[in-house]
């Protein structure tokens, strides 16, 4: 699985402006929450941050295992909100738009 870091790295924005590719990803972004693996994804990002503090406590650490649970369920929040943005956008990239 390949990890995003940019919306210009997602290949169907990749050759889009900046503009282009910002007002595709607004018109997209929305539609995720349509879909269950973007509410679950949500959901685990404070279980991950849980499991981290759980690991703190039991290794008398403070926080660093818990900013990593954190960092791990955002990083699968955002890529699964991605993974299902792209399934839109060949037909969204497809229609003229209005923005504005």
């Amino acid at each position: 699985m390949r990890i995003f870091w940019a919306t210009k790295q997602i290949p169907e924005l990749a050759a889009l402006s900046p503009g282009e590719r910002a007002a595709a990803w607004r018109r997209v972004y929305r539609k995720t929450y349509h879909h269950w693996q973007t509410w679950l994804s949500l959901l685990l990002c404070p279980a991950f941050t849980a499991l981290g503090s759980y690991f703190d406590n039991l290794l008398d650490t403070s926080y660093v295992a818990m900013l990593i649970g954190a960092a791990l369920g955002g990083l699968l929040f955002g890529e699964t909100t991605i993974y299902v943005a792209r399934r839109y956008y060949k037909a969204e990239l497809s229609r003229p738009h209005q923005d504005g």
